[in-house]
């Protein structure tokens, strides 16, 4: 037995060929995610967001290759708060240490 949902046919209009658009990081940070659904297929969401599948194979392989590069750093990761806190830290010194020098 299958649902209505499943019978329905969705179309959808081919892009218009020799025009580019580019993604923000957001939109192609939610391409990926899409992506990474359970039962989604690259192709799908792709043919969704009307771009070529090898561009988000593309995304996806760069997208890993940078999480990679950042573990391959053998640098901790550091929480932003803690970063901020620390720069906020490092300028009161600098204020401090100026105001010494006088």
């Amino acid at each position: 037995m299958t649902t209505k949902a499943q019978d329905e046919v969705v179309v959808i209009a081919p892009s218009q060929p020799g025009r580019r658009r580019i993604y923000s990081a957001a939109e192609k940070q939610r391409i990926l995610a899409e992506v990474a659904e359970p039962g989604a297929s690259v192709s799908s969401v792709a043919r969704r967001w009307r771009i070529s599948p090898s561009v988000v194979f593309r995304w996806r392989k760069l997208h890993e290759q940078a999480g990679l590069r950042g573990l391959d750093a053998d640098e901790p990761v550091v929480p932003e708060s803690e970063v901020k806190q620390l720069r906020a830290q490092v300028r009161e010194l600098q204020r401090t240490a100026a105001i010494c020098r006088r």
